[in-house]
């Protein structure tokens, strides 16, 4: 089979160096993967005969700029014209353990083809255009299947991380669910405590701000996957799916910390799953942030005087809109608020120049405030005076009024 596929510069450029008799280089993975399922191509993974010192020796001599990312995996990354473009040796495992494994050099496709998890994700293509496909990959991709290569139990013995992927190739690329895979991923569910937090992170992310995950949470929630992960936590997935029913009209940029916040917010004991999460999946300090606003925030009407003081004491638009979105989801029937009904207040806080408190601690201190607590407290009084005059107090004014309250 022979594809016509989107072969840019780079890639020629790249392929001109390496190729020798036209067999040395294929791309394999997501990039042909999406092309035959006709999805954007995000990046490009290539699979090299050349062990990664020789590839990286050929490529520099050509002057394209070479990073040894992971070479004791046999991976180095090529970077032209500020696109990475990640070249593996062609390899097969060694005594894997679930987390690691060692791994040993080939110029064999066919093995390299055994040791990936998925089929559709085993596709490789020359720069011929000519489709290599070993495990029917093509047409688990039109059945909309996600398949393990070989033996299900032996493919995520190799790496537990292959259970959450399962999950999310599903998520993003399936239709049927394959009943095998499944029950691998059952049985084999205790292998994910192995995992770095870390990574079992990135999956469950990717999986969260998919277009429409409740699918897939739901059956990783009642086959017991999602329980092993959050400390048991069960959750309802119903207003997730409403606020999939219209986020795409809203033009909302997919977060999975919102959909997060959005799972966690219905339980009672949110506060204690947000700790238990920022440990376990090791949540960065903006992710935990961003979480702790919009759980412990809320927005009661929705008027605009109250956006406007959440943007005033916050400064995060970003956060703002999240924040209403998710209140109006879980607190309102969001079906019978119009789309531009929530579309206006979007807008308005996108465009909202956001108020500036004129009176510093410096000036606190000319009017013979005391450094330290009695500051701080009167820096509050201030913000708050300047709140309920709706932002239209000076400097001046503000002063005056704090003068006749001390």
């Amino acid at each position: 089979m022979k594809i016509n596929f989107p072969y840019t510069r780079e890639l020629k450029q790249i392929a001109n160096t390496l190729l020798d008799k036209g067999d040395e280089l294929r791309l394999v993975g997501g990039c042909v993967r999406n092309f035959l399922m006709e999805k954007p191509i995000t990046d490009f993974d290539l699979a090299c005969k050349y062990v990664p010192e020789r590839t990286m020796e050929i490529l520099k001599k050509a002057g394209i700029k070479t990073i040894p990312t992971g070479i004791e995996h046999g991976t180095i990354t090529a970077l032209i014209n500020g696109i990475h473009f990640e070249i593996t040796t062609l390899r097969k495992d060694i005594a894997p353990d679930g987390r690691h494994s060692k791994i040993e050099f080939t110029d064999d496709y066919l093995e390299d083809a055994k040791r990936r998890d998925f089929t559709i994700n085993a596709i490789y293509l020359d720069f011929r255009g000519n489709v290599y496909d070993y495990f029917d990959g093509l047409k688990d991709i039109k059945t909309g299947i996600i398949r393990f290569i070989g033996n299900a139990d032996d493919r995520i013995k190799e790496d537990y991380l292959r259970i959450l992927r399962f999950f999310r190739f599903f998520c993003y690329y399936g239709f049927v669910l394959d009943e095998t895979g499944l029950e691998s991923c059952i049985k084999h569910k205790d292998g994910i405590n192995k995992l770095s937090s870390e990574r079992i992170k990135m999956e469950m992310f990717k999986i969260l701000k998919a277009t429409y995950p409740v699918k897939t949470l739901q059956i990783m929630q009642d086959n017991g996957i999602l329980q092993q992960i959050t400390d048991g936590m069960e959750f309802d997935f119903t207003k997730l799916a409403l606020f999939c029913s219209i986020k795409q009209k809203l033009n909302f940029k997919e977060s999975g910390v919102f959909n997060l916040a959005l799972l966690l917010k219905q339980r009672k004991e949110f506060a204690e799953d947000l700790e238990y999460l920022k440990n376990k999946w090791k949540l960065s300090n903006q992710e935990y942030k961003e979480l702790v606003f919009l759980l412990h925030n809320n927005i009661k009407e929705c008027f605009e005087s109250e956006v406007k003081e959440l943007l005033f004491k916050f400064k995060n638009k970003d956060w703002i809109i999240k924040l209403f979105l998710l209140d109006c989801t879980l607190n309102r029937d969001i079906k019978r608020k119009s789309i531009e009904y929530l579309d206006k207040i979007i807008k308005f806080i996108k465009n909202y120049e956001i108020p500036e408190l004129s009176i510093t601690g410096r000036d606190l201190i000319q009017m013979g405030f005391k450094e330290g607590r009695e500051l701080g407290e009167t820096l509050k009084k201030a913000e708050n005076i300047f709140i309920e005059s709706d932002f239209k107090l000076n400097k001046n004014e503000i002063v005056l009024k704090l003068s006749k309250n001390k």
